[in-house]
């Protein structure tokens, strides 16, 4: 599934889309959505560095 955040919205938020891409990861984590190895690869890490 591919997701499109507008350009607006990403300089809106002040953040890069990798930021981006680490919040979300890190919320559907902490509501247990997503196992840890799931959430580090939605944000392009390594389990040990998410």
């Amino acid at each position: 599934m591919i997701v499109e955040i507008p350009d607006q919205i990403i300089k809106q938020s002040g953040l890069s889309v990798k930021e981006i891409l680490l919040k979300v990861a890190w919320i559907l984590f902490q509501e247990e959505k997503l196992t840890l190895g799931q959430a580090g690869k939605l944000a392009g890490l390594h389990q040990f560095e998410f």
